[in-house]
């Protein structure tokens, strides 16, 4: 009777941590790198380098703002 106790607890923690380890083996979606940038000859490489298709099988985002104060609200 102890032996089949036993036997019960130890596969039912077995199950217990396999299936903890399986549940956090999922992996989340990357959240896009956002980049603020705004009318100014310093960030016209960012644009090309995203009409060039530079960014396509990258989660990097540009985000436009009027001014660099609102850039700096953003952060």
């Amino acid at each position: 009777m102890l032996v089949k106790l036993l036997k019960y607890l130890t596969w039912s923690i077995v199950t217990v941590v396999l299936a903890i380890a399986l549940a956090n083996c999922t992996t989340k979606p990357v959240a896009p790198l956002c980049i603020a940038a705004n009318l100014w000859t310093g960030y016209e490489t960012l644009y090309f380098a995203r009409d060039l298709g530079f960014y396509d099988n990258k989660p990097i985002r540009l985000v436009d703002y009027p001014s660099g104060t609102e850039e700096v609200r953003a952060y």
